[in-house]
């Protein structure tokens, strides 16, 4: 009798482990070269260092990622999908009238988490062409965010003034201001969410201002209906004014000439022309 056992269950189990084994290996060498690339310049990033770093063999290292460009590209497909999930679907940031709590909420994870490997990445991207593909990718992606969570306020725009406020918006809710206000400037993440806070309510307002005031048609159509009413009192006093100043001149002038002869009458310097009068 032929007493035949069943292998199958054996060899996927242990298929099932070296994938597992292969996985954690991977990640274990993504984080290792992350951990490098924020500490060292790119030149001082090696293989070997990542190797040791990770606790896995050198060939290992060059089977998963091959080169130092390929390092570099693997650690950002590594990262991205993590810095997307952080800073979440755009719906879910944009602000509620003046309040940019989300916002900032977004922005603080993101940075806090990936702001230096990030910073790190734009700051040597002359070194390599994966480390300028990843800096233009996350400019791009960073670019993209902020329209999409701005969008209430730059769909209204003209193209030039669009433009204007996303390049502002974006700077504002950029890394590096980010990283002077936390680093540089000993700022706790509370006063870091409300600086930015505060200067992306300024970019706004200051577009939504300006777009009031910048109507085709008259100019004084611009204006809202107080202002108008300043302007066009204001305009009207001053032509009556110096309408008033002319004509008292006039009137002096012979009276002074009849009391000195030798004296001549000196211009009002502060007069000023109304339309139609020389």
């Amino acid at each position: 009798m032929v007493n035949t056992v069943n292998m199958e269950p054996t060899r996927t189990y242990r298929q099932g482990r070296r994938a597992e084994t292969t996985g954690a290996n991977t990640e274990r060498i993504l984080r290792a070269a992350a951990e490098l690339l924020v500490e060292r310049s790119f030149e001082h990033v090696t293989l070997p260092a990542v190797a040791e770093l990770a606790g896995v063999g050198l060939q290992t290292v060059i089977r998963r990622i091959g080169t130092k460009d390929g390092l570099v590209r693997a650690v950002n497909d590594w990262i991205v999908p993590q810095i997307s999930a952080t800073r979440g679907a755009p719906d879910d940031a944009r602000p509620i009238g003046d309040d940019l709590t989300a916002v900032t909420d977004r922005l603080a994870q993101h940075y806090e988490q990936w702001g230096r490997i990030t910073e790190r990445t734009m700051h040597q991207q002359d070194a390599s062409p994966a480390l300028k593909e990843s800096a233009d990718a996350g400019r791009r992606a960073h670019r993209e965010w902020i329209e999409a969570v701005f969008a209430a306020d730059l769909d209204p725009l003209p193209p030039a003034a669009r433009d204007d406020l996303a390049s502002r918006l974006a700077a504002v809710c950029g890394v590096e201001l980010w990283l002077v206000l936390r680093r540089d400037q000993n700022l706790s993440v509370a006063a870091t969410r409300a600086a930015v806070a505060d200067l992306a309510s300024a970019c706004r307002h200051r577009a939504l201002t300006r777009r009031n005031l910048t109507r085709p048609g008259d100019r004084h159509d611009a204006l809202p209906r107080p202002l108008f009413d300043l302007h066009r009192g204001a305009s009207e006093g001053l032509r009556c004014d110096a309408h008033d100043r002319r004509a008292q001149t006039v009137q002096i002038a012979p009276q002074s000439a009849h009391t000195r002869s030798d004296s001549l009458v000196e211009p009002d310097p502060s007069y000023i022309p109304a339309a139609g009068h020389p």
